[in-house]
């Protein structure tokens, strides 16, 4: 992988939880975005990036009980919690809740 694709995705780690946009995400330009991270040697788009990271946080943060998911929501940015439900389900196959009480009786 070219070095500016770990640089883009290591901006996608630290910023998930304040951006709302891919854009604001990366903190640069589309032209920037599309290059990096679509030039063929990993051939998905910043978008999909964005949404597994989120996807991975939102894992993340549901393993903490005390959490709710309404917080969880907003941290992730989204202001209607329907929307970050669908969203969980839509990338998972399971949703929110279940994910949750699957992984709580685990551990």
């Amino acid at each position: 992988m070219p070095r500016v694709l770990f640089i883009e995705l290591g901006l996608i780690r630290s910023n998930i939880l304040s951006a709302k946009t891919p854009f604001t995400c990366l903190n640069c330009c589309d032209r920037q975005i599309k290059y990096a991270l679509s030039d063929g040697s990993i051939g998905f788009t910043a978008s999909y990036h964005i949404q597994k990271r989120g996807v991975l946080e939102a894992k993340r943060l549901a393993l903490n009980p005390e959490i709710k998911i309404k917080s969880i929501a907003f941290q992730l940015g989204y202001v209607d919690v329907a929307h970050f439900i669908k969203f969980f389900k839509s990338c998972n196959r399971i949703s929110f809740t279940d994910f949750r009480k699957i992984n709580l009786m685990q551990n």
